[in-house]
């Protein structure tokens, strides 16, 4: 028994695997006695490092444009492109989309009507009764307008033109201040 509570097996060596490592070891020592004895002939050994030599210095060197080409002026044109094509969207320049909030519409201002259930002619007032409420920002994906993705979740103020038998005959946005009635 050890410390551990096991029992301690004592491992015996195998004969046959010592006397296989003594082979093993006298043909070693043989092969190694015979690698030292055998040389290869002179103009052999000059021959392979002279075409050695030849091989890695026979390259003819590169001229300096390709080295310039090839260090300094792709990486320049690809880190250009790359500017090109990402900083006006973060710094702010004329593609920089408008994320300040109210992107879609100026303070106090207002989207004409929208027709709604296929009536394309212009939409009079007097057609039907302006009710001021409000709709899911997310709408106005519907009618084309811009948002900010941000805001998807906040309402939006909306006039809705009823008609007298209670449908509904258009819709517009607005910015106005005040209490929804």
């Amino acid at each position: 028994m050890n410390a551990y509570g096991g029992n301690v097996m004592n491992i015996k060596p195998d004969p046959q695997a010592a006397r296989d490592k003594a082979w093993l070891d006298a043909g070693l020592a043989g092969l190694r006695a015979e690698m030292a004895r055998l040389k290869a002939p002179a103009r052999i050994e000059r021959e392979l490092f002279t075409r050695a030599r030849l091989a890695h210095l026979g390259r003819a060197p590169s001229p300096l444009w390709r080295i310039l080409l090839q260090q300094f002026f792709v990486p320049a044109v690809a880190i250009g492109v790359v500017l090109a094509l990402f900083v006006p969207f973060l710094a702010g320049g004329p593609l920089a989309p408008d994320l300040s909030g109210e992107a879609e519409l100026a303070p106090q201002s207002e989207t004409p009507f929208y027709a709604l259930g296929g009536t394309k002619a212009e939409l009079d007032l007097s057609q039907g009764v302006v009710v001021a409420t409000e709709l899911p920002r997310r709408i106005l994906l519907d009618f084309g307008l811009p948002i900010d993705p941000g805001q998807l979740g906040q309402p939006i103020k909306a006039d809705v033109l009823v008609g007298a038998r209670g449908e509904i005959l258009g819709v517009r946005f607005t910015n106005r201040t005040g209490e929804v009635k």
